[in-house]
């Protein structure tokens, strides 16, 4: 008889086919075929098809940017069985996208120009005036650095001598009293007109050795320069500032009624970037000296010191 059915379609299997023993059948006492009646086979000895299966996802990427936006994957394998003797393959994608890092990124500051310069403080004898710039070119956001350094600036201005001469001496001394050296004082002084039409000079001379305070305290004569560069000007007569523009040198001997000689070297430099006198002075000799302090203190009063100019 024909082969029945194999037992399964794939991997293998069997199958079988029967026979009668009729052909004669036994009869009579005869004896019976021999052999089986039944023959088994294997068949569909092909492996079955294996379909695919995804693995598990990997871990997610980083991100292809740090803020504004940036996007990272993970992917999976056909692996979990991967397919096999014609099988389907995985259904679906082997990757995913998502997006990452949303923040905006962080803006650094930015200086943008500068504003014009303001009015200056004062019309003569230096001043000072400002501009500012803003940080907005463009301004920090989200984090982002301030603009380094400073958002104002200041200009010196308006450095011409006022009308009469200058309104600050500022300057040195050296050389030395009595054989003891000065090292280097420092004298700063002001001018100011005083209600009566005088100018009022105060000065301070600081830095002074404890032991030449005393001397200096005789010594107005110091001074005489700044009286005579920035007296009061009348009429035609002229202050030492209007004849020598603030640049001169003069040579000064005090005789003391006790017989001490000093000599005083006054060296004037014109106007610095503040519109005061630069003045250096140079002392030599020796007087008598006085108790008092060492830093010395001085007001005076003067109407003094013009010259007519023909």
């Amino acid at each position: 008889m024909s082969w029945g059915p194999c037992s399964v379609s794939c991997g293998g299997g069997s199958r079988q086919r029967t026979r009668l023993c009729a052909s004669p059948a036994p009869q009579h006492g005869g004896r019976k075929c021999e052999g089986n009646d039944v023959h088994t086979d294997f068949c569909n000895g092909d492996p079955c098809p294996i379909s695919g299966n995804w693995g598990q996802w990997s871990s997610w990427g980083s991100c292809s940017k740090t803020c504004s936006g940036g996007q990272m994957r993970r992917y999976r394998t056909c692996d979990n069985p991967r397919p096999a003797h014609g099988g389907r393959a995985c259904a679906g994608a082997d990757s995913q996208m998502q997006k990452c890092r949303t923040a905006d990124c962080p803006v650094d500051g930015n200086w943008g120009s500068w504003q014009p310069w303001g009015g200056c403080s004062a019309s003569c004898g230096g001043g000072e005036r400002t501009r500012v710039r803003l940080c907005n070119s463009p301004s920090p956001s989200n984090g982002g650095r301030p603009c380094p350094g400073d958002p104002t600036q200041l200009s010196r201005c308006s450095n011409q001598a006022c009308p009469g001469g200058p309104q600050k001496t500022r300057g040195s001394i050296i050389g030395n009293i009595n054989h003891i050296e000065f090292g280097i004082a420092l004298l700063n002084a002001t001018i100011s007109d005083s209600n009566s039409g005088s100018k009022i000079i105060k000065a301070t001379i600081s830095n002074v050795p404890r032991t030449l305070g005393p001397a200096m305290r005789k010594l107005i004569s110091i001074l005489n320069p700044i009286y005579w560069t920035t007296a009061q000007e009348i009429g035609e007569a002229v202050n030492g500032y209007t004849l020598t523009g603030g640049i001169f040198r003069r040579e000064t001997q005090v005789e003391f009624a006790t017989g001490e000689i000093l000599r005083m070297t006054h060296v004037a430099r014109g106007l610095d970037s503040d519109g005061a006198l630069l003045l250096d002075i140079v002392i030599n000799g020796h007087m008598l000296q006085l108790p008092t302090h060492s830093d010395i203190n001085i007001k005076v009063s003067v109407n003094k010191g013009l010259t007519k100019r023909f």
